[in-house]
């Protein structure tokens, strides 16, 4: 998936209907982009279109990872966004698989660094920015969430180093910390957190509270979390008491 066709999804997603000429004028973007990105979206099953535009697919069976991103789309960019603006030129940063660490791609638009990634989403994204240096990790591709997984992928990040590590997390709580619903992904986000100098979690608030399976990262190995103003007061407190720097968007 392209930046293009990434905006446009987002933009079908939280208008849950939109006309090419409107798509076009608002992303800023020719129609002719518009209708190239809306035929890839509807070839992946992402839309329907129709003469003229396209709407999203109500009551349809989707992969996990392309169910996320209807939700909470313009909370995902601004979590995103302020998360790419901590990024410098020359970094390396490791961006783990989920649909608002995606969304940092398009903020990292020709930019001089190296990524290091699971996601087929990033790799998608950024494979045509040429001032980027692509490590894809291998493994076993997994279509639900549209990356690779398993013993190969942890194994690659034992003998790489990073400034950044940029992870989603399925839940997180002050008590328990950060949470996936992927229990084999445990070690790959272990691993990850002893390669990169500084971890920052991306997760809106709606993730706040929730059950997860397993525990990637207690609050001890997390340096900042970015989340949007949903977060309660209280649970603020409690995370910058438990050293978390948090970042409100």
């Amino acid at each position: 998936m392209t930046v293009r066709e990434f905006d446009v999804l987002n933009y079908i997603n939280q208008h849950e209907i939109g006309r090419t000429d409107k798509i076009s004028c608002d992303l800023q973007i020719s129609e002719s982009t518009v209708r190239r990105a809306l035929d890839r979206l509807e070839q992946r099953g992402l839309i329907r279109r129709f003469h003229g535009g396209a709407t999203v697919i109500k009551n349809k069976e989707q992969t996990k990872v392309n169910a996320r991103f209807e939700k909470y789309p313009q909370a995902k960019t601004e979590i995103a966004r302020a998360a790419a603006e901590m990024v410098k030129e020359g970094n390396t940063i490791i961006l783990l698989g989920g649909t608002t660490v995606a969304n940092m791609c398009k903020f990292l638009q020709r930019r001089r660094l190296t990524v290091i990634t699971n996601s087929m989403l990033v790799w998608q994204m950024l494979r045509e920015n040429f001032g980027t240096k692509l490590i894809l990790l291998g493994g076993e591709y997994s279509r639900e969430e549209d990356e690779l997984q398993g013993f190969l992928t942890s194994s690659t990040l034992q003998q790489l180093g990073a400034d950044w590590l940029f992870s989603g997390a399925s839940a997180f709580s002050e008590r328990r910390g950060f949470l996936t619903d992927h229990i084999n992904s445990v070690e790959l986000y272990n691993n990850c957190f002893q390669s990169a100098k500084r971890v920052v979690m991306l997760a809106d608030s709606s993730k706040y509270s929730k059950s997860g399976l397993a525990v990637t990262a207690n609050c001890e190995k997390v340096d900042c979390l970015i989340t949007d103003n949903g977060l309660p007061k209280a649970a603020l407190g409690k995370f910058e008491e438990a050293s978390v720097q948090v970042i409100l968007v």
